[in-house]
């Protein structure tokens, strides 16, 4: 259980405000303006909700699995959305539809509302596990007002950035506050054992911090249903998987320079295996430039390549790239293909889903939310890293081999499953947490 506010915290915090209160005065800050991020949800008598801080999309869908299970079996009629990226707003409400969203902005405003959406329990979506360490804005102000409210705390899927505070004032509420943030959270879930080590090595109490694995995994279903193919990709699709090549898609990939890396690597490949097909969906097709910049990369390397939305048939013999500058098909091409290649800092999780290998370039940054998954995955043995074309293209030949093997997509799914079941950890923890508080 997490601690009280007791006698010192009160009085560092009251300290903190008094600091920060100076400090818009000189700057002439002046006062927060209402907020306007609510949903369309009732906050009626006997209402309560289930309150999560998410900074961005990719930390709301990294726990989605969990709030599903968690809502159906919870007394919460409603969820609240706090992020410290409010643009999200529209995108968050397709993920839960009838919740509410709040700025995170609005911060000095949140004990009204707390009392308009009264809290049953607060989520933090795996950041900020200790003040300012993840590239979000969270203040301690708001875990203060609802440990005020005897509400519990909980810090899920938990991980670290090893971050450094962004100004002064951060600086400031990490060094007084740090400690007692670190004591008002009821429990902190980690996805690893070395999130979990950095928690302690914080101060948190040991008792409090359980690696519980990443719920993102959980997402997971074996034998994934692919959506339903629009607009002549059906006819494309039978064209392609019955034509009996070998096929690498590559999604994702959004520079110049991976661009170039995979079409070198293709390049390699087709020197081995002349009828191989390259599928590549860059990122931003919309972009004009960026497509012509592609196509002059293409014709360089001497590859018969069609667009797309060019595309006037459905025959791709003769063709050596296939160009996919459009939208919500790539999952449909990551399905048919024996290999698939995934660019710096995106999902490795839908081809993952589908049991195809996946091949991606070291580099990842660790300020993504794509980056626990890339980790926990190459642990796993389920991607395959290279940092040179001639690397990448034995991966790719080697792979494609291997995919003759019946067994191979099954051993892949095999990894994949053995990654889940951090949901129903997370479950049986958090409602230990909540009886205590009953």
């Amino acid at each position: 259980m997490g601690g009280k506010i007791s006698l010192g915290k009160r009085f560092r915090f009251a300290l903190f405000q008094l600091i920060e209160w100076a400090s818009n005065i000189l700057k002439g800050h002046g006062q927060e303006h209402p907020d306007h991020h609510f949903g369309d949800v009732n906050s009626g008598e006997g209402n309560r909700f289930a309150w999560i801080f998410v900074s961005t999309l990719g930390e709301l869908n990294a726990i989605r699995p969990f709030l599903i299970e968690f809502l159906k079996g919870s007394d919460a009629t409603s969820v609240v959305l706090l992020t410290d990226h409010p643009h999200y707003k529209a995108s968050m409400l397709k993920v839960f539809p009838g919740s509410v969203v709040i700025d995170h902005g609005m911060e000095g405003r949140i004990q009204s509302y707390i009392r308009r959406f009264p809290p049953l329990c607060f989520f933090l979506a795996e950041i900020p596990c200790t003040l300012s360490d993840a590239p979000c804005r969270f203040s301690y102000r708001v875990l203060y007002a609802m440990k005020r409210k005897n509400t519990p705390c909980i810090v899920l899927n938990g991980w670290l950035y090893d971050g450094m505070p962004s100004c002064t004032m951060d600086r400031i509420e990490k060094k007084l506050l740090n400690s007692d943030y670190l004591d008002l959270i009821d429990l902190f879930t980690a996805q690893t054992r070395t999130v979990r080590n950095g928690i302690l090595a914080a101060g948190a109490s040991a008792e409090k911090v359980v690696v519980t694995g990443n719920i993102k995994f959980d997402a997971l279903d074996q034998g994934v249903t692919l959506p339903q193919p629009q607009d002549g990709l059906g006819e494309l699709l039978t064209a392609v998987s019955t034509s009996e090549r070998l096929i690498i898609t590559a999604g994702c990939v959004t520079n110049i320079a991976e661009q170039e890396y995979v079409l070198d690597a293709f390049k390699l490949v087709i020197e081995q295996v002349p009828d191989a097909l390259l599928i590549l969906a860059p990122r931003h097709p919309e972009n004009i430039d960026r497509m012509l910049q592609l196509a002059d990369l293409l014709a360089d390397r001497n590859l018969s390549h069609v667009f797309r939305t060019q595309q006037q048939s459905y025959d791709m013999s003769g063709v050596s790239v296939l160009v996919l500058d459009t939208l919500g098909e790539l999952v449909h091409m990551y399905g048919v293909a024996q290999v698939c290649f995934v660019g710096l800092n995106h999902n490795v999780l839908e081809p993952l889903s589908l049991g195809k290998p996946v091949v991606v370039t070291p580099g990842w940054e660790k300020s993504f939310p794509s980056y626990p998954v890339y980790i926990e995955t190459k642990k796993s043995g389920l991607i395959y890293e290279s940092d040179n074309r001639e690397g990448l293209a034995k991966l790719f030949l080697d792979l494609l081999q291997h995919s003759k093997d019946g067994g191979f997509q099954a051993t892949i799914m095999r990894r994949v499953q053995g990654l889940k079941g951090a949901t129903q950890r997370n479950l049986e923890l958090v409602n230990e947490v909540l009886f205590a508080y009953e």
